[in-house]
Formats: structure tokens, C-alpha cells, sequence
């Protein structure tokens, strides 16, 4: 198999990273790389939408994702660590992933994996800007902490506002036209970089206790796998299109965990990070699964 095929097939690409980042913990400068990463693959992943179609998304699909964001995904976080989890810093830990808007990164997901991009990028909007208001009301309500916005705020500036702008640019200059063949392996290789240094820098949640890892980890792959697993079959049972589908499942599953991670320790203690440093490598290890699943059901369509 060529060097090219491997580069275009995401999920071999998000398994390999993963397994590394765990088995090394490689990372540098985790947050400035992780943005710098980010920032470019949602430029590349936003070149190619169509402005008019996001206004048009922007009219019809906004409810949605806000509601996946806020109220499935929370649910079916919050019921089983209320069930499972004794430890009060874990659970304040599962709270504050469940109060977090979705991660700005399903853009560039939902474009690896052939979802709506210009839905993605539309709800997203409608997620971090609605996340203003619902994140600190949900964590003052659940835990009475009080939580600063800015960070949101940055990053809706750094990695949906720059990147949209710097798209614009790129595309009149013929950039890309010149990639259209190797866009996706460079992506690829982009998300390589980015899922190495997210998991190997929150590789030390996984030398706790066992049996809390297991306990952890069960609740997050509920709400990844098991909730998005559900969501994508509703979603095509109930005739939606099958790249809206494919961006909804991302809507319901995927959260913004190093947001969750940064809030956990400033309002409480590292103990209340862990939760949300496990969720991340599920969370990104959910879209190698989805992919496949995404692949099959295209398959028996």
C-alpha cells in the first residue's frame, strides 16, 4: 500500500495517532500548537463551502446542534456519572464537560467525514454564541461556580472567525485549486499532529486507579459511541440527509474538552480535569469509529 493511500484513509490516521499519543505522551507546547493546528485545518476544511448555503443552513439548522449540544449530550453524561461516580471532584468534572459547548474542531471532522461542512460551520456558530449565555448559566445553576467567557470568546475569534476571513483570501488566490488533489492527505496529516499532541499531553488521566478509569471511560464511550451511534440511525430511519446526519452525530457526541479540561482546574482542581482528559481520546476516537460505521451504512444504502 502507498504512502498516499495511508494518508487518505482518516481512520488509520486517528487509530496510529492515538495509539502513540497514549503510548508516549508526546506533545509540545500542547495549547499554542493545538491552535496553530486547528486554525489551519479550518481554514482548508472551509475553503470549499458555499456562503449562501451557510446562510441557508443558518436559517433552517441552528436549533438543532444548540439543542444536541445542551441537552442530549449533557443528559446522557449526567445520569450515568450521577449513577456511577462517588468521587465529588470527578463528578464536578463530569458537569463541566456536560455545560461546555461542542469543539470547533467537528468543522474539520465533519469534513474528513463527508458531513455538511456548511451545517457544521453554521451550528457551531449558533453552539459557541449561544454558549455565552447556557455555559455559565448551566455550571452556576448545577455547581454555583461562576465562569468567565473569554476563553469561548477567543476561541470563536482564533478558530472560526480567522480561519472563515483567511479562507476567503486563500480561495482568490487560487490555493484552492492548486490542492484540490492533495487536500484531504494534508489534512490528514494535519490531524496527525493535532490528535498526537492533544492525547499526548493528557496521557498522565490514564495512570489513576483502574477501576475509575474503566468507570470513566464507560461513561464517556456511552456518550460518544453509544449516543452517536443512536443518533446516526434516528437520524437516517427518519429520512435526514445523510451528510446532515453525519454532522448532527457529531453535534450529540462531541464536546469541547480542552475547554473542559482549562475550566475544571481553574474553578476546582486537577481531580476535576481528569473526566474530561479521558473523554478528549474518546471523543477523537470516535471519529476513526465513525468513519467506519459511516462507511458500511453508505455501503447497504
Amino acid at each position: 500500500m502507498r504512502a498516499r493511500d495511508l494518508l487518505s484513509n482518516s481512520s488509520f490516521i486517528i487509530i496510529i495517532a492515538l495509539l502513540i499519543g497514549i503510548l508516549t505522551g508526546i506533545s509540545y507546547r500542547a495549547k499554542e500548537s493545538t491552535y496553530l493546528i486547528l486554525g489551519t485545518i479550518m481554514t482548508l476544511s472551509v475553503m470549499q463551502i458555499d456562503v449562501e448555503r451557510i446562510k441557508t443552513k443558518g436559517k433552517k439548522g441552528v436549533f438543532l446542534p444548540v439543542l444536541l449540544v445542551y441537552t442530549v449530550s449533557p443528559l446522557m453524561t449526567l445520569i450515568p456519572a450521577y449513577m456511577f461516580i462517588e468521587n465529588p471532584e470527578f463528578l464536578k468534572g463530569f458537569v463541566i464537560m456536560s455545560v461546555v459547548p461542542s469543539a470547533i474542531g467537528l468543522v474539520a471532522f465533519s469534513k474528513v467525514l463527508d458531513g455538511d461542512v456548511e451545517l457544521a460551520l453554521s451550528g457551531t456558530g449558533a453552539v459557541y454564541l449561544s454558549s455565552i449565555f447556557l455555559t455559565p448559566f448551566m455550571a452556576k445553576a448545577l455547581l454555583g461556580a461562576e465562569i468567565s467567557m473569554i476563553s469561548v470568546l477567543n476561541s470563536i475569534l482564533l478558530l472560526i472567525v480567522v480561519p472563515f476571513i483567511l479562507s476567503r483570501f486563500l480561495v482568490k488566490l487560487g490555493l484552492e485549486r492548486r490542492i484540490a488533489g492533495r487536500k484531504k492527505e494534508i489534512i490528514n496529516l494535519l490531524f496527525f499532529f493535532l490528535i498526537l499532541n492533544i492525547v499526548g499531553s493528557n496521557r498522565n488521566a490514564f495512570f489513576i486507579e483502574a477501576d475509575i478509569i474503566l468507570i470513566i471511560s464507560a461513561i464517556c464511550i456511552l456518550r460518544t459511541v453509544g449516543v452517536g451511534t443512536i443518533l446516526y440511525f434516528l437520524a437516517r430511519k427518519l429520512d435526514v440527509e445523510e451528510s446532515d446526519a453525519r454532522t448532527y452525530t457529531l453535534f450529540g457526541t462531541f464536546k469541547n474538552g480542552g475547554l473542559a479540561v482549562a475550566l475544571a482546574v481553574a474553578l476546582f482542581s486537577p481531580d476535576a480535569a481528569i473526566p474530561a482528559a479521558i473523554s478528549i481520546v474518546f471523543d477523537v476516537g470516535s471519529i476513526g469509529y465513525y468513519g467506519i460505521i459511516f462507511r458500511k451504512a453508505r455501503k447497504r444504502l
